[in-house]
């Protein structure tokens, strides 16, 4: 739901195709791939390859940082003790409601129609770019697009890693 990159291979789980930017490129008429198969998954409706791709460097410090906060969030949903650098003192269950809390009050919208990470991206020229595509206000992040998670990630990153609460930097 919220991972944004493949911690292994370091790139992203995007749900378009890095091509035509379809979404869900992987539709039922696609023939599936089926274990040790030479056949490569492609979109549906441009061909090109889902498993070549690759828009980024995958090792670039905002990706790492990301990677590294996402497997402390799984971590904690495991129940085990996150990495400290996220969770400070935190137990897992605590460092979870934390999580809960930090990205419902980021992606809620109140009075304003437009979420709180919308608008502390949107004041960040770097992240602005991340801010595009048919979101609405109030969306679960389930139904976020590959982009806004990321940026939603991003910005949950930074109130973590500003050692406070979260709320009162924002």
């Amino acid at each position: 739901m919220f991972q944004t990159h493949c911690a292994r291979h370091r790139t992203p789980l995007l749900e378009t195709c890095g091509v035509c930017f379809i979404e869900d490129p992987l539709e039922i008429t696609n023939p599936p791939v089926r274990d040790k198969s030479l056949q490569l998954a492609s979109c549906w409706n441009c061909g090109s390859s889902l498993l070549l791709y690759d828009p980024e460097p995958p090792a670039s410090p905002t990706v790492a940082e990301i990677i590294d906060l996402e497997s402390a969030i799984l971590t904690a949903v495991l129940g085990k003790s996150p990495d400290p650098r996220w969770s400070g003192r935190l137990c897992a269950k605590a460092f979870t409601e934390k999580l809960r809390f930090l990205m419902q009050h980021l992606t809620t919208a109140t009075n304003d129609p437009v979420p709180l990470f919308c608008r502390i991206a949107d004041a960040d020229p770097h992240l602005r770019r991340y801010l595009f595509g048919r979101q609405r206000p109030g969306m679960r992040m389930e139904a976020m697009s590959w982009y806004w998670r990321f940026l939603l990630m991003i910005i949950l990153a930074r109130q973590l890693d500003s050692g406070e609460s979260g709320l009162s930097t924002i």
